[in-house]
């Protein structure tokens, strides 16, 4: 049995703590024949050197440092460009790997040449039996995602269909290679990975997720994130019209712009407004994110408009 190279790929930005503990069980995964390249996005706490000094013995892993902000988007291409393997395995550094999760997807892989991208299924990683994401499902008439939770309907499947993957995935090489697919780096941190795998469908493969390819998540909710960041609740308001701009027809397209991204941009702000989990917001700072909201939504619009084109590295 052959084992093909597989290029790990790990965007990092100041989480020393939790890109070590990733990399520690992927050394501990019973897939061997792996280089890992981790991509330090600039972080200021560490972690490049952090990682030399942790893994110092492993020649498999070696470390690319950003001297600017590229966010995940665009530290990934920085990664692929370094990569030699035949297939390309993205994770994001929040996550655990279980021991035989590349051996399942390799295999995946070898047994289906129209495989273009497989996904794993995502599992909490407080709550090792909670499954946080199996499948994507889009409607391409009113923007929303829909991430179902639930094994139940793949009682009897292996594998099977999703539009996209996010968190974690592989891809062939030499399929976003020839065909000159990368992350685009405008869309930075929402949306890239849909982008990439639209356009790797647009290109006749199919995208797929594996059962018993397992990996765990450490998050509990998305909403502290937009709580704390207000330049991810902005590019999710833009890039979500811009994505749409791209991947839904006209008509659908006009009934996105008209409608659906002003429900949304309610339904966030009251969502905004009335949160209450961690963290200490005052009315002032929830105002402000509200605007961010619809900054991101009034700059995506206006992208339409203008007829922007987004370039890819």
């Amino acid at each position: 049995m052959s084992y093909p190279l597989v290029s790990i790929i790990i965007p990092t930005h100041n989480r020393r703590d939790m890109v070590i503990r990733l990399l520690q069980s992927i050394i501990a995964s019973t897939y061997k024949s792996i280089e890992v390249i981790v991509v330090d996005d600039a972080s200021v706490d560490g972690t490049a050197v952090a990682i030399k000094k942790a893994f110092f013995h492993n020649n498999a892993i070696c470390v690319e440092r950003n001297k600017i902000n590229l966010f995940a988007a665009g530290s990934r291409n920085v990664g692929t460009k370094k990569s030699k393997g035949k297939y390309i395995f993205y994770i994001d550094d929040d996550n655990v790997l279980e021991k035989n999760a590349i051996s399942r997807l390799v295999n995946a892989f070898e047994a289906n040449e129209k495989i273009g991208e497989l996904g794993l299924v995502n599992y909490s990683f407080i709550d090792r039996k909670k499954i946080l994401w199996l499948f994507t499902k889009r409607n391409m008439l009113t923007s929303k995602t829909y991430l179902p939770d639930s094994l139940e309907e793949f009682s009897n499947q292996e594998v099977w269909d999703t539009v996209d993957v996010p968190n974690a995935f592989m891809v062939r090489a030499d399929v976003i290679k020839q065909h000159k697919i990368s992350f685009c780096n405008f869309f930075g941190i929402m949306y890239e990975e849909s982008d990439l795998a639209y356009r790797i469908r647009k290109a006749g493969y199919t995208i797929q997720v594996v059962r018993d390819a397992k990996i765990y998540h450490d998050v509990k909710d998305y909403m502290p994130h937009f709580m704390n960041d207000e330049w991810r609740l902005y590019v999710f308001a833009r890039n979500r019209i811009i994505f749409h701009s791209l991947y839904s027809s006209k008509l659908q397209l006009v009934s996105i712009l008209l409608v659906w991204i002003w429900i949304f941009a309610l339904y966030y702000s009251y969502k905004i407004l009335a949160y209450s989990g961690a963290g200490s917001f005052s009315p002032a700072k929830r105002i402000h994110l509200v605007i961010q909201y619809f900054k991101g939504n009034i700059d995506g619009l206006l992208f339409v408009i203008r007829n922007e084109k987004l370039s890819y590295s």
